[in-house]
């Protein structure tokens, strides 16, 4: 759930986080992938057993996905790192459905429960500024 919720943050409170600390959540990337495989390979040692690995390879793709909406709004001069595109295309050949789904999914995830949210973040700060 700490993935989810990591996701959700950044694409709602994209400003929280600097791009050092972005950076090394696009490392982390990779490796996940390498640790959720499936099948599970006997060659490759992890922590995660292979029931819990759809759960976490969905929750990892939606963070890749957030993260590509971060760079996308935060950083449009930076290049997109190879470890988010490289999970676009793990996510969009995996098997399983929720997986596939679950990149593109980042766009539309909120924190807030249904009705708690009156908006996106752009258009709360616009209602803020309107306000003053």
């Amino acid at each position: 759930m700490c993935l989810w919720h990591l996701s959700c943050l950044i694409v709602e409170l994209p400003g929280t986080f600097s791009s050092t600390q972005i950076a090394l959540l696009v490392a982390s990337l990779v490796p996940f992938n390498r640790a959720t495989m499936l099948p599970v390979s006997q060659e490759i040692v992890s922590e995660f057993e292979e029931a819990e690995r759809p759960e976490i390879r969905v929750k990892v793709a939606t963070l890749a996905g957030a993260l590509r909406i971060w760079y996308t709004t935060n950083a449009p001069r930076v290049p997109e790192p190879k470890a988010i595109a490289q999970w676009h295309d793990f996510a969009s050949s995996d098997v399983l459905p929720e997986i596939r789904r679950a990149f593109d999914s980042a766009a539309e995830i909120s924190v807030f429960p249904r009705g708690a949210n009156t908006g996106t973040v752009k258009q709360k700060a616009k209602r803020r500024r309107k306000s003053r």
